[in-house]
């Protein structure tokens, strides 16, 4: 009875979503049901998707039989009879070709538990030894699979099927398993009263590292933070999470009131983690940059959860039916209320989606007797614009990768991707900020509509004092080279012997020196301030280091010195050197040995 009144709740809830959803519509493009896979007496209990070779895996737990459909056409294209007797947990590893299925069953029965089936031709290759309930995760980047059995966790090598215990990890049947897709780690949570560890398996060695006060049902990993999410902590109170830093190896925990047991579903363009709803009838949403969460209420029932990461269309499905929400708005978007039989007597939810196509396949309960297909609709996408704007010069590029200006300073991305955007400095420049739209002031910007940034350069300016040619302030034009060895200032110069070569350098101050060598033969140079010309300097002499040209006094402030190879042999620069008010000389040139000059530190 009372599963009977549990259920008539949810379709009351159902009810009054879909009339709310009638009355206020959610721009979103379509989502719709294109068909279903059933047969007599169909029980499907798991599913697993090969989208190199485009074939979809469905248990049936009615007839012990692991059947493969086209993923597009739903065609049924054969069959494959195990042994295993009821299976929740498949994984394929689509560079190898294998789809592994555990048995799922009660109890610590040994023997040949895990099948493996090649899934180009649809045929099966061998058991497996294991023991109990075995849950599988793979980490398809190393070619290896994860099977929890029990109370222990055995890697297996997809290459050639040899099984290796993991030894250090200890608990009960209810083992959580996640890998990190950068680092390769496997994080392992156990629901056990007792020993209360996550587990971290080094990807290399299998050596295992505890955590102590972090055990809970189910683990979730945010690979951009590098932190892991544990579901139904017990230390921090059950209806919680408990998160782990692994870059600090720091732990916090918080009391949601949401009493989901299952890992978290992960979208990685905007950074939010989406758990399922059970009882009490709320989703939990997390920022993944800050932990900060929010509640939705949503249905009961023990649902599954996933989101396709292009479109933050989040899943949620159980035995009355499928649902999507928005994940930004988090407003219902469509209904796919299931047909099913009371009481239900294998009461799993499955799904599993291509992020590519969007097809998403979905068991509301077995007892359902179908997989029903759902294509789920594109979501807009939007332009974001950089630009590069002041005196220096630097680049900007992007995560989600896109942007890279310099030459590449547009990108279109899906609705609702976070964008961060890094500015890089050149030599000789600072970066001062970002400025356009009020998005773009720390660099994040969520792509809700068109938006166009502007990351600013300043050239470093030179203060008072002497500053050598190789100082990073200074921006050389063409084909500059140099030169070390005694007679410059510091003992380096930089030299141009093509004409249309030039460099530049922003100052600070009243006046200034520029530093070269007076050799027989030598070029030209056009000295600009500030834009303006203001002299035509022959580098020609006798033969002296360190010859100096003097300005004219300046107005006080920033200037911009440029300096242009414009005829003859070649030229140089040596040094600048930069005086304040009390130094000011009058204009002309120097040599080395005059009394007029104020010499600094190395000449």
């Amino acid at each position: 009875m009372k599963n009977k009144i549990h259920l008539s709740l949810r379709l009351l809830v159902f009810t009054v979503l879909l009339i709310v959803s009638m009355l206020s519509p959610v721009s979103a493009a379509a989502t719709s049901v294109l068909g279903m896979i059933t047969r007599p007496g169909f029980l499907p209990t798991a599913l697993a998707l090969d989208e190199t070779r485009n074939r979809l895996f469905v248990f049936d737990n009615s007839t012990d039989t692991i059947y493969f459909y086209n993923a597009t056409t739903l065609e049924e294209l054969g069959s494959v009879a195990t042994t295993l007797g009821v299976v929740y947990s498949m994984v394929i590893d689509e560079s190898q070709g294998k789809l592994y299925a555990g048995y799922g069953g009660p109890g610590a029965i040994s023997g040949n538990n895990i099948a493996v089936i090649d899934t180009a031709s649809g045929t099966f290759l061998r058991y497996l030894s294991s023991t109990g309930y075995n849950q599988l995760v793979n980490d398809e980047a190393l070619d290896v699979v994860y099977v929890s059995r029990n109370s222990s966790v055995a890697r297996i090598d997809v290459a050639t099927d040899t099984v290796t215990p993991i030894a250090g990890i200890w608990g009960n049947i209810y083992t959580g398993m996640v890998v990190n897709p950068v680092t390769h780690e496997l994080f392992v949570s156990n629901w056990s009263q007792n020993n209360g560890n996550l587990f971290i398996v080094n990807p290399t060695t299998l050596t295992v590292t505890p955590i102590p006060n972090m055990n809970g049902f189910a683990v979730t990993v945010n690979w951009l933070e590098n932190k892991v999410y544990i579901s139904y902590c017990q230390p921090a109170g059950f209806e919680a999470v408990c998160i782990y830093d692994r870059d600090t190896g720091t732990t916090t925990s918080f009391y949601t009131a949401n009493d989901s047991t299952s890992p978290f579903a992960f979208n990685p363009l905007v950074n939010r983690l989406y758990s399922n709803t059970e009882v009490n009838a709320v989703t939990t949403i997390l920022n993944g940059a800050t932990d900060e969460y929010v509640n939705v209420e949503l249905t009961g029932g023990l649902a599954t959860v996933g989101v396709r990461h292009s479109t933050d269309h989040v899943y949620f499905v159980d035995q009355a039916g499928t649902y999507v929400m928005s994940g930004s708005t988090h407003q219902i978007i469509t209904e796919f209320p299931a047909q099913y039989g009371e009481p239900c007597s294998l009461c799993s939810s499955s799904l599993i989606m291509s992020q590519t196509s969007g097809l998403v396949y979905v068991i509301n309960d077995a007892t359902n007797g179908n997989v029903t297909v759902i294509q789920d609709g594109e979501s807009s996408n939007y332009l974001l614009t950089v630009t590069v704007a002041g005196t220096g010069s630097g680049t900007v590029t992007s995560l989600p990768a896109g942007i890279d200006c310099g030459s590449d300073c547009s990108e279109s991305y899906v609705s609702n991707t976070i964008v961060t955007l890094n500015a890089a400095a050149a030599v000789g420049s600072t970066f001062t900020g970002w400025s356009g739209d009020a998005d773009c002031s720390d660099g994040s910007v969520t792509m809700d509509t068109d938006k166009a940034c502007t990351a600013t350069f300043t050239q470093t300016a030179l203060g008072a004092g002497t500053h050598d040619d190789v100082h990073e302030a200074w921006t050389y034009t063409g084909d500059w080279g140099t030169y070390s060895g005694a007679g410059p200032y510091a003992d380096t110069l930089h030299y141009s012997t093509t004409v249309g070569n030039s460099a530049e350098v922003r100052f600070s101050g009243e006046q200034f020196a520029l530093v070269y060598t007076a050799l027989v033969d030598r070029g030209v140079v056009d000295v600009f301030v500030d834009g303006e010309k203001v002299t035509t300097l022959d580098e020609g002499g006798p033969g002296s280091w360190q010859q100096r040209w003097i300005s004219d006094p300046l107005e006080p402030g920033t200037h911009t010195l440029r300096v242009e190879h414009v005829s003859g042999g070649a030229v140089d620069i040596d040094a600048l050197q930069v005086f304040a008010a009390a130094n000011i000389l009058s204009a002309g040139i120097y040599d080395e040995a005059s009394d007029a000059l104020l010499f600094t530190t190395n000449w």
